[in-house]
């Protein structure tokens, strides 16, 4: 079937099939596409970003607001910056 006669169908469809039809292209478009930028992501990389949500998800990491991380970068640099005497 072709673009064209899935588009014709579509908007063939009554009102509320067609929202339906739109909710679930959206809720699957990872399933229906394939995003450019899967293919420059080695199966070593994916694996180790999996663990590393599964750890967020799970609450085992500790997190920081951008907030927290701003405010130690600044101590940070204003430790650089002091003189040394």
């Amino acid at each position: 079937m072709s673009l064209a006669e899935i588009e014709k169908q579509a908007r063939q469809l009554p009102a509320d099939e067609r929202h339906q039809f739109v909710s679930w292209v959206y809720a699957h478009e990872d399933e229906l596409i394939e995003s450019p930028h899967d293919a420059d992501i080695s199966s070593e990389v994916m694996q180790e970003l999996l663990r590393r949500r599964q750890e967020l998800d799970a609450g085992d990491v500790k997190t920081y607001s951008l907030e927290e991380v701003q405010q130690s970068m600044r101590r940070a640099i204003n430790e650089v910056r002091r003189p040394l005497h």
